[in-house]
């Protein structure tokens, strides 16, 4: 196994997991005495610095989009030590940017025939209640959901319930995460669970989140991090602290790089020294005693140990994550070939499951998408010499259209947004502006791809008023798709393009046809869907209307493959029309606690 470390530090995981035999690709650190230690003790691994840049560098092939990627990013932004600002402290809003890297991690490794990435992200309890609702924030971005998670059902207003704390002064509810649990979203698996580095043999209380999520379909991370016949600890639990005794702590910045002191066996109070910091940790013995700033190593000061140390991951549990990761593996198995990935974010895409779609879907003169969206199926179809791709949203099939005649102004145009305009003002611009219908065929096209492109989740919806109506992603440096949207002109000259809504497409289909619906899918029980990418949604009448127009196209000679969710009805719906059933690993949500969680796997019915 081959990681990519963001926020590194001084590198506990790689100490961790050097037994097991797993290799660094890169490292990610800006802060200069851990970057230093990188250096020493790993010269042969190259440090990328700022993690906000790296996501651009994998989509280009310059870095390496590994097997795992690794990362606690800055906890200042949820700690007691900082302001608590969440995810309007730059820092916080790291975990955003963790959120990118990994999209595009599993696309490129996706691109490549090579399996979902896993992702192990640590930081402290305090996010579990971040006013702003950070982590519920990052499980969405990390499940692949188009809305912020919530922790359980909202009280009413002034009541505090489990889940839930009203504050006053804010005059709103404040999310209260339980200390472990797990979701499954339309693009991965996800799996906390907060532990004490004292039950892992180091001797101090050092509670921590863990969380791994992955795309794998043969791997799961609540497995991975839930143990179902006992705890693992080294002690049992206490409420005794284990030796040395913590008195006191000073110094700036979070808790974790502050001094302490401690009580010696004859009541004497004395500084804990650097390396038995280190051992706190599980690091070996002068792991940060490096030569610095020109001086010799024994002249190391010892301010930037305990910083560095303090803000470090503990040993001990980074190694239990590893060997429980390691233990999970089943043996790889190559794909069987490389995918291109679309050039637009898009609720539902099918991006993660061409392989298994691409088994399913059968060859034919001309494949007709009437929900197209993304585009990822027929981007990489070879089975089929044209296409007709059509999309009731107005804008998607502008964006298309005006890709296939003038690219060049649209490219150049959406260039100079994504360069001038980043920012929560420029947004704003753009979408008034957007949603004023004031601006030519071509500054929409560049617009939408902007929206889309920073906008949160990529979600594209739309109010009853036709207004587009998502806000901010506040992402540091949204990528610009420009090789992918080469792709997509290429393929244009064979694609006639439709804003017309399923039954007008599907009348055009008959024989030699092969058509691919990709409808908004109907919600599990008990769950709801996201059905808004336009104004008035998709009801259950639609559903219906769908499945009956496909049977008539299959009249016609078509032949006829639709996803959709595994829900009870569509399953009868499907079934009382004479389709074959199959299911595919899809992951929707379903619950964001561990014990009612389930697998939601996608069905793809063929006639």
């Amino acid at each position: 196994m081959r990681y990519g470390s963001v926020c590194s530090g001084i590198e506990a995981a790689s100490v961790a997991w050097e037994p097991l035999g797993w290799k660094a690709a890169w490292f990610s650190e800006i802060e200069t005495f851990p970057s230093a230690v990188l250096a020493e003790r790993w010269p042969e691994v190259k440090n990328l610095g700022d993690m906000t840049a790296i996501s651009a560098a994998v989509s280009r092939g310059e870095v390496e989009a590994p097997d795992v990627l690794v990362g606690g990013t800055p906890c200042q932004s949820y700690s007691i030590g900082g302001l608590r600002k969440g995810l309007l402290d730059p820092r916080g809003q790291l975990t955003l940017s963790y959120v990118e890297l990994a999209d595009v991690i599993d696309n490129k490794r996706c691109e490549r025939g090579e399996s979902p990435a896993i992702f192990v992200w640590e930081n402290v309890t305090g996010v579990f209640s971040s006013k702003d609702n950070a982590f519920g924030c990052f499980l969405a971005g990390l499940a692949g959901e188009s809305e912020e998670f919530e922790p359980g059902p909202r009280p009413a207003i002034g009541v505090s319930e489990k889940f839930w704390r009203w504050n006053k002064e804010a005059c709103k509810h404040i999310p209260v995460w339980s200390k472990r649990g797990a979701v499954i979203g339309r693009q991965r698996r996800v799996a906390w669970r907060t532990f004490d580095a004292q039950y892992f043999g180091v001797a101090q209380r050092r509670p921590r989140i863990l969380l791994v999520a992955s795309a794998r379909t043969d791997i799961d991370p609540a497995e991975i991090l839930f143990e179902s016949d006992r705890v693992c600890r080294t002690n049992p639990p206490t409420k005794q602290t284990p030796v040395p005794v913590c008195l006191t702590a000073r110094g700036a910045g979070s808790l974790d790089d502050r001094e302490t002191y401690i009580v010696t066996e004859d009541g004497r109070v004395r500084h804990l020294m650097p390396v038995e910091n280190e051992r706190q940790m599980g690091f070996p013995d002068n792991h940060t005693l490096i030569a610095w700033r020109g001086k010799d190593v024994s002249e190391c000061p010892d301010g930037p140990r305990y910083r560095a140390i303090g803000n470090s991951m503990a040993v001990p549990v980074m190694r239990w994550i590893g060997e429980r990761i390691a233990a999970a593996l089943p043996a790889e198995k190559p794909a069987p070939r490389n995918w291109k990935r679309p050039f637009l974010k898009w609720a539902g895409g099918k991006y993660s499951l061409l392989h298994e779609l691409d088994s399913l879907i059968p060859e034919g003169k001309r494949l007709i998408e009437p929900f197209v969206g993304g585009g990822s199926v027929f981007l990489n179809s070879d089975k089929h010499a044209d296409f007709l791709l059509a999309d009731v949203n107005a804008d998607l099939i502008n964006l298309y259209q005006m890709l296939a005649v003038v690219p060049e102004a649209v490219v150049s145009a959406a260039r100079l947004m994504f360069g001038r305009l980043n920012s929560p003002e420029g947004y704003e611009a753009i979408k008034a502006e957007f949603n004023a219908h004031l601006i030519g065929a071509t500054e929409r096209a560049a617009s939408f791809l902007y929206l889309n492109r920073h906008c949160f989740n990529g979600l594209m919806r739309y109010n009853q008023n036709h207004q587009f109506n998502v806000g901010y992603g506040k992402y540091r440096a949204p990528y610009f798709p420009e090789d992918e949207i080469n792709a997509f002109s290429d393929m244009a000259h064979n694609c006639v393009f439709m804003n017309a809504g399923f039954r007008r497409t599907l009348a055009l289909a008959g024989a030699g046809d092969v058509v691919y619906c990709d409808p908004p899918y109907d919600p599990l029980p008990g769950t709801s869907g996201f059905t808004a990418y336009v104004a008035g949604g998709f009801t259950w009448e639609d559903q219906i209307a769908l499945a009956e127009s496909c049977v008539a196209a299959h009249q016609r000679g078509a032949r006829i493959v639709i996803s959709n969710s595994t829900a009870p009805r569509i399953t009868d719906l499907y079934e009382q029309h004479g389709f074959k059933i199959h299911h595919v690993s899809g992951r929707r949500s379903v619950s964001c606690k561990g014990s009612t969680r389930a697998a939601a796997r996608d069905l793809v019915a063929v006639l």
